[in-house]
């Protein structure tokens, strides 16, 4: 098998192993050994484990970009955008985490951020503040995604109105309380919930533009 491995093979096993173990026990080694290449060989594809993960926001970011919106109010499209931005990560555990951990440094993912000032760049709105909404927009789809996932790995579903609160703060956060036990807990992470934060930002944005 190592005489045919090529780097879109490598970088399916990377997905793969990703998925598998996270970011964190990730390894070079471990990679080796799921395509059956010597560490050595591996390393002539690519040079570091940083490298394989640039390749994997790049891909991750190219597929957004190619399916991005063309038509559309610009408010219609930057939402737009910013779901399938989000269908995009979902499809691939942790890639979310890894556009968050490492500097943005990947021709896909630029043209993500390209795309998205396109959309706003017509508005009322100096540089800085069109940089910066558009920062804001992908610095919290990044966050929703990765957070859903640790949500989805790490906590585990308790039956509604038997959230265990501490005796002692109880009393004090019936708001909570009163949220879990209509089931709203369980709408974190959901589309539903995705598009109405982004409606929140773009209705700022609006808001901003027209003062």
């Amino acid at each position: 098998m190592a005489d045919s491995v090529n780097q879109e093979q490598i970088v399916q096993a990377a997905w793969e192993l990703l998925a598998e173990d996270g970011i964190a026990t990730f390894s070079m080694r471990k990679l080796a050994k799921k395509v059956d290449l010597s560490v050595s060989t591996l390393y002539w594809h690519f040079e570091n484990k940083n490298a394989i993960f640039n390749e994997l926001i790049n891909e991750v970011a190219g597929s957004a970009e190619k399916a991005f919106k063309k038509s559309g109010t610009w408010q219609e499209r930057l939402l737009q955008d910013g779901l399938i931005l989000a269908q995009e990560l979902r499809k691939r555990p942790y890639s979310a985490e890894l556009m968050l951990s490492l500097p943005p440094d990947t021709d896909n993912y630029w043209l993500v951020t390209e795309q998205l000032l396109v959309v706003i760049d017509h508005l009322k709105l100096s540089d800085g503040e069109k940089f910066n909404a558009i920062s804001i927009l992908l610095n919290y789809i990044l966050a929703f995604e990765r957070d859903f996932l640790v949500q989805k790995i790490n906590v585990t579903q308790m039956p509604i109105g038997k959230l265990a609160i501490n005796k002692q703060i109880g009393s004090q956060i019936t708001i909570l309380k009163r949220l879990y036990q209509k089931g709203l807990f369980q709408q974190m992470g959901t589309e539903a919930a995705l598009t109405w934060s982004l409606r929140t930002i773009i209705a700022g944005l609006d808001q901003q533009q027209n003062n």
